[in-house]
């Protein structure tokens, strides 16, 4: 009923809406091993964790992990739906492993989904093994990261903390884990007595 001229006529009324903001992040950690301290033969399974920051929904997105030298492939999957394609190197060899996520699967705002790698140690002269995971495409224009930087081959230090992002040393869409295998050198010998010569 107040109606101010100019100011405030009471024909006409405003509200503020938020602009749409892009924001995915991710967070790597290492979920189990077979053997504790790691050594050759340890299988490693790894947790890749994409949260969508945004107030809109993602859209599509790709995660890269970059299996690093002396460890070798052993499986990869997805907690989301069918609309998730793995590319993955042969089980027991090295190279990158892709998640690229469809529309379909898209990530709802403020939501988020895990994606599990288990690699092996294959050389233990190799140790330590930092191994790096990166959201290498994605849908919109993010808001403190950018996926074509290549940001987890250049992160210097392993924080968990998304709400602090650096660029560079730790951009909050990459994330690793390192672990170390100490090298272990064992000799055995066995002497058995086969013939006896008579006296």
């Amino acid at each position: 009923t107040t109606d101010v001229d100019l100011n405030d006529e009471d024909d006409s009324d405003f509200a503020i809406v938020a602009g749409a903001i892009y924001d995915l992040a991710l967070i790597k950690s290492i979920a189990s091993q077979t053997d504790t301290p790691a050594t050759f033969g340890t299988e490693v399974t790894y947790t890749i964790t994409v949260m969508n920051q945004s107030n809109v929904s993602s859209g599509t997105f790709t995660v890269t992990d970059i299996i690093p030298a002396g460890m070798t492939f052993v499986s990869a999957s997805a907690a989301i739906g069918a609309g998730v394609t793995v590319t993955a190197p042969a089980p027991g060899s090295n190279g990158s492993v892709t998640w690229t996520v469809a529309t379909a699967d898209e990530l709802a705002a403020n939501a988020q989904t895990t994606f599990t790698l288990v690699a092996q140690i294959a050389d233990v002269t190799q140790s330590p093994f930092k191994n790096v995971a990166d959201i290498t495409a994605d849908s919109g224009d993010d808001k403190d990261s950018d996926p074509t930087d290549g940001s987890g081959s250049t992160d210097t230090f392993n924080d968990s903390d998304v709400t602090n992002d650096q660029d560079p040393g730790d951009e909050d869409d990459s994330d690793f884990e390192t672990l170390s295998a100490p090298e272990t050198y064992d000799l055995a010998l066995i002497k058995t007595e086969t013939a006896q010569s008579a006296t």
